[in-house]
């Protein structure tokens, strides 16, 4: 009897425990937010003109999906976290719509630095149906302008699209670039908390890989239960085949909070452009109370194991114009950068004069609201961070040499596993000019490829001008001239047998001066429906190469010759290519009897020329 009473009292106490630990479950508040405990980063908003009615804020959005999970819960309470404390007083609020009228909100001067938390007088109830908006003003006075700052979680694990600020005047998105959080959070509490729930809210990852090598991918994952997560396991597919599964353990992420967690060695199989998926599964050996938030996608460029990259010349494209006085002082401050470079192409699109393209207005596509400016820059057609905060990019006005550097660094610092043997040869009677471009690849398909295309130009430099505005007489210098592809997008090239040759035969224009005309042309995307998403792989350029038969003088007294089917270069020239009027390149021994276009380097100068093997 005694020995069942002990029984009994043992499972009563197991029983007690058991409901203890399910009261405190329900009792213990969600905490609601994208950001943890540790602050440190701060960044600062300009409020512009300085008056009494002085505003500043931060808020997130907590989307419906999310806030599902808590239905019928209430958010009763607001943490909000400034390192300096500013103004006298502080409003906290919950939202529907951040321009709308708050559906709870909460004054308070009982504010300091750091952390504080301030209870709502109408608590909101979670409905699950709508998202909301958290977040808090204050108002600087004018003295304390200098202390405009918004405070921003310490580690760099931004929520992107779910960060807004008070800019004085209105909220404004902060820019995804700014990978913060803004210190904001909500307390809930009610009944209705998942006990094991994780949720996967972005990957980041390297844009290019080696195909079949390691490399990392990093999760930004936030615990949604009460429970902490210590082990989980992942699920990488790709075209619907799974190619990576790994269990993840030695983590600890506690109630609510996000953190990004590194995942090494992950192998990607797939040659090329690979959108790829990641799956969260088996939430401490448990199913996931929610999985519709455990799934996210993302992209990667798989370059086969073997491919080598290859020279890089990046393009320059400028839009200029001759009525204003602007083009000068910029085609001064871009030759200072681009004159001394051997990697760079320099062409310029006149608008608005007599050197104006019909062809050049769809590239209004590149600009803002679809109007070309001058004088603006494209650079490969790339985006680049913190140009300014006028131009989205790809096109960009750029005062400052210091940026224009830092573009074609970017640039030029950007692998590429393309490139073309370029030659142009004319006619001297007929003006008939020969362009050949044969392309070669080390891939299939290029990074972000929707349209592969060939654009080829008709580049003229020396031209003197009396219509120049600002100046009685102007040399211009890298204009473009023509289009002899059909289209200014260019014509579409197939790399899938790692090749391409294209061949095109025009008469050059009659203003056109051969011995300062060349030829530019350059591998790019062609993607209308991303204007960012049409960047330019590679270029090249080369002059016109008049026809001329038999033993060609290189200078300085050097001249070709031709003995037993190989070409030799006198002097200290050295040939460093071969090729017959399509492109194709030869081997320096064992030549037929033909035409031939030959590449030789002499004093750091790359010079073209036709020789004829008898």
């Amino acid at each position: 009897m005694k020995h069942q009473n002990f029984l009994i009292k043992g499972l009563l106490s197991f029983i007690l425990l058991l409901m203890a630990g399910a009261m405190k479950a329900q009792t213990q508040d969600v905490r609601l937010g994208y950001c943890g405990t540790r602050t440190g980063a701060s960044l600062r908003f300009l409020q512009g003109e300085v008056k009494e009615s002085n505003q500043l804020g931060a808020a997130v959005y907590l989307p419906a999906e999310l806030l599902k999970k808590y239905v019928g819960d209430t958010i009763y309470k607001i943490s909000f976290a400034n390192e300096t404390k500013v103004g006298a007083m502080a409003t906290v609020f919950v939202t529907t719509d951040l321009r709308g009228t708050a559906l709870s909100s909460k004054n308070t001067r009982d504010f300091a630095a750091g952390w504080n938390t301030v209870t709502l007088t109408n608590p909101v109830v979670i409905n699950g149906l709508e998202g909301l908006y958290i977040g808090y003003l204050v108002y600087p006075s004018a003295d304390e302008i200098g202390l405009d700052y918004l405070t921003c979680e310490f580690e760099k694990s931004g929520t992107r699209g779910m960060n807004f600020y008070f800019d004085n005047s209105s909220w404004v998105a902060l820019d995804p670039a700014v990978d913060f959080d803004f210190c904001v959070r909500a307390l809930a509490k009610g009944k209705n908390k998942p006990a094991v729930d994780l949720g996967l809210h972005r990957i980041d990852n390297y844009s290019i890989v080696r195909q079949n090598k390691a490399s990392d991918v990093t999760l930004f994952l936030s615990n949604y239960g009460l429970e902490e997560v210590t082990n989980f396991n992942i699920e990488a597919s790709a075209g619907g085949k799974v190619f990576a599964t790994m269990e993840v353990d030695n983590v600890s992420l506690a109630h609510n909070e996000t953190s990004k967690i590194n995942i090494n060695n992950v192998i990607f199989p797939f040659e090329g452009n690979n959108n790829f998926t990641v799956k969260v599964t088996n939430i401490n050996k448990k199913v996931d109370s929610d999985p519709s938030d455990n799934e996210k996608g993302s992209y990667v460029y798989a370059v086969p194991e073997n491919a080598k990259a290859r020279s890089k010349t990046v393009l320059l494209e400028e839009f200029t114009t001759e009525t204003t006085k602007n083009n000068i002082p910029a085609d001064s401050l871009y030759a200072y950068y681009v004159n001394d470079r051997t990697d760079v192409i320099w062409m310029k699109y006149h608008i608005l004069d007599d050197y104006k393209l019909d062809k050049t207005q769809e590239f209004k596509y590149f600009f803002k609201n679809n109007k070309i400016g001058s004088p603006m820059i494209m650079v490969d057609r790339n985006q680049f961070e913190n140009i300014n905060d006028e131009d989205r990019g790809p096109a960009y006005f750029v005062p400052f040499g210091a940026t224009i550097e830092r573009m074609l660094e970017t640039a030029s610092r950007y692998p590429t596993f393309i490139d073309m043997d370029l030659t142009a040869t004319w006619d001297e009677a007929t003006r008939k000019v020969k362009v050949a471009a044969n392309v070669e690849s080390e891939v299939r398909e290029m990074p972000e490829e929707t349209s592969l295309r060939l654009t080829v130009c008709i580049v003229e430099d020396g031209i003197v001008s009396t219509k120049q505005k600002g100046i009685d007489s102007y040399v211009h210098n890298n204009i473009v001239r023509a289009f002899v592809t059909e289209s200014a997008w260019g014509d579409v090239i197939d790399i899938k047998d790692y090749a391409e040759l294209k061949e095109y035969e025009f008469t050059l224009p009659d203003h056109c001066n051969p011995a300062n005309t060349r030829i530019v042309a350059f591998i790019n995307n062609y993607d209308d429906k991303n204007y960012a998403n049409n960047m330019v792989y590679n270029s090249a350029q080369t002059p016109l190469i008049a026809n001329s038969i038999g033993s060609v003088n290189i200078e300085n007294g050097t001249q070709l010759r031709s003995a037993n089917g190989q070409i030799f270069a006198g002097g200290d020239a050295q040939i460093v290519g071969i090729y017959d009027l399509t492109g194709r390149k030869y081997d320096n021994n064992s030549l037929a009897n033909g035409l031939y276009i030959v590449e030789v380097v002499k004093n750091g100068k790359k010079l073209k020329m036709k020789y004829l093997v008898k």
